[in-house]
């Protein structure tokens, strides 16, 4: 991004680059220090050294790891976030649009980086005190929000079973997430081509729409 009144090719357009570029190292590496160590355990020197950067830097940008942790987890939340909302417009038919919301969860979390999973994991094994200050309003509350939106015009539509929405959104992105995250744990043992070969997003796909939504629907789909 370009700030107003900077002029392409001028020494404040390059400064601004350059910081955007600094900031993005500082991010990446700091998400995979949360990811191996949490945020406790993570060190402002190791992610200095991962982003091959002066530690003052990193002072510099963020004011001190507990304001980088939370970066971390805000811009990673939110990106979740946008990747699903894309799919709230998919169709007008409330059936369409809540698979096609599964759909998108099941390929962003496939496709990040697992040091996503791997750090909003810790956060909640440690207790999620910034889970509940960041992820919640940036992922968790806007998802609720459109699945309850959602929910209600289904069963106006008669097309979604009245069950409570909220017990319905834990169940229905749980199995999706628990499928992610014993991707790395399962490597190299026998499940891993059992669970993970060929094109094993559309086959979980397929299971899991007919075993979950088939409880969910009024009819059939």
């Amino acid at each position: 991004m370009i700030r107003q009144g900077c002029f392409e090719g001028g020494f404040l357009v390059i400064k601004v680059r350059d910081r955007q570029v600094t900031e993005e190292k500082i991010l990446r590496a700091s998400l995979a220090e949360f990811g191996e160590f949490g945020y406790s355990g993570a060190r402002v020197d190791r992610i200095a050294d991962r982003a091959d950067v002066n530690k003052a830097m990193i002072y510099y940008y963020f004011k001190n790891k507990e304001v980088l942790y939370e970066r971390v987890l805000k811009d990673t939340t939110t990106m979740i976030f946008n990747r699903l909302k894309e799919a709230s417009s998919a169709s007008d038919d409330p059936v369409e649009i809540l698979k096609a919301l599964l759909v998108n969860y099941m390929t962003t979390l496939d496709s990040i980086d697992r040091h996503v999973i791997k750090t909003l994991l810790r956060e909640l094994a440690s207790g999620g005190d910034f889970f509940r200050k960041v992820a919640m309003p940036n992922l968790i509350f806007p998802m609720i929000a459109i699945v309850e939106s959602l929910y209600a015009e289904g069963v106006r539509q008669k097309k979604f079973k009245p069950l409570n929405p909220y017990y319905s959104f834990i169940q229905l992105v749980g199995g999706i997430l628990f499928f992610n995250m014993i991707k790395l744990p399962v490597e190299g043992t026998n499940l891993q081509d059992k669970l993970y070969s060929g094109d094993y997003i559309e086959s979980f796909r397929g299971n899991y729409f007919n075993i979950v939504l088939t409880g969910l629907l009024e009819k059939e789909v």
